[in-house]
């Protein structure tokens, strides 16, 4: 108001104009941008030095703040609103500050992507982080020591599933650890006196309940079902930390990443790689009913491809670079600019 009447006492009746573009300015600049700034680049020297004031502002107004309290909680109580339940910070909110931060550059991207996927654990289905059953390398039962043992030597991985019958009707799996004591005494070894226990999870199962029952059962893997108690696929602790940190490699892992980027708008990618996986490399929206790259592309295709085949969604290419029998082993991505 002071302001104000300065402009107009300067102005005239333009002075009204003139003090509400004039003050809006300042308050930008000095009351909020500036502060904040200042705030968001040195937390800890600005907390040192309003911390004392401010807790002596707050106790001087406490009566008033606490009157005004019990006024708004009695006005909302009129609409049913119980301000004690009121959520003051959601996790909404804490995913924009991630992403505002990383905009802003206060959080490395790396980081950033990390806390997103964990804030995302709670709404992601094991479904779509699991290994498929076709990617599964499994031992059939009844099978000898020397056929389990061909099987380990060619697929370097320490634990293996177990079935009867059909792949899918999983009885246990077998640790390579497990085979050992019988290098000497082939004769003794039984199958199913070496399994251990298969735990079996439905599919709709949130990833960050599963990371949970990981650390509380101490369990290495458990098997994915779906509604009708049929094996799906399998996940492990692995699986799920690559979720959040990315693509883990290891000595065992074969050369070939998932993703290889040939230029900015071509890739060359695994055919069983997750959509949820691929997106983080390529801007792309996928229909969420698909989980993996050769999901959607044996859809749009209707049939099994042969490599050479090239399939068309929106403005992205997809070339069959090879296959292995009738799954999709490679695939070349190349995306249109508009």
């Amino acid at each position: 108001a002071l302001a104000t009447a300065l402009f107009i006492f300067f102005f005239g009746e333009r002075g009204i104009i003139y003090a509400t573009i004039a003050m809006t300015i300042i308050l930008l600049i000095f009351c909020e941008i500036t502060p904040k700034t200042l705030a968001a680049y040195r937390p800890e020297d600005v907390s040192r030095n309003i911390a004392y004031p401010l807790a002596f502002v707050m106790k001087i107004l406490s009566p008033i703040a606490h009157l005004f309290t019990l006024l708004a909680k009695w006005f909302l109580s009129i609409f049913k609103i119980d301000m004690d339940k009121a959520h003051v910070f959601t996790e909404e909110d804490v995913g924009s500050a991630i992403l505002m931060g990383r905009e802003e550059g206060f959080i490395q991207e790396p980081k950033a992507n990390m806390l997103i996927a964990i804030m995302d654990m709670d709404t992601v289905p094991v479904k779509k982080v699991m290994i498929p059953l076709h990617d599964l390398v499994c031992i059939p039962s009844p099978s000898n020591f020397d056929k389990i043992l061909s099987i380990v030597e060619s697929h370097p991985f320490s634990r293996y599933p177990v079935y009867e019958k059909s792949p899918d009707n999983i009885i246990g799996y077998l640790h390579v650890r497990d085979l050992w004591g019988y290098i000497d005494q082939k004769e003794f070894f039984k199958i199913k006196g070496c399994l251990r226990e298969a735990t079996f999870v439905p599919e709709t199962k949130s990833v960050f309940t599963q990371l949970v029952d990981f650390q509380r059962m101490r369990i290495p893997l458990v098997f994915v079902v779906d509604e009708y108690g049929t094996v799906k696929g399998a996940i492990t602790l692995e699986d799920i930390i690559e979720e959040i940190v990315g693509e883990l490699m290891d000595e065992h892992d074969t050369s070939f990443t998932p993703v290889v980027p040939i230029n900015p708008s071509t890739f060359l990618v695994r055919g069983n790689i997750g959509l949820r996986d691929l997106v983080k490399h390529i801007d792309k929206e996928f229909p969420e009913e698909f989980d993996t790259l050769s999901g959607l592309l044996y859809s749009l295709l209707d049939r099994i491809p042969s490599e050479g085949n090239t399939i068309t969604w929106e403005n992205i290419h997809f070339r069959i670079e090879r296959m292995r029998g009738n799954r999709i082993s490679r695939v070349r991505i190349t995306i249109e600019e508009h």
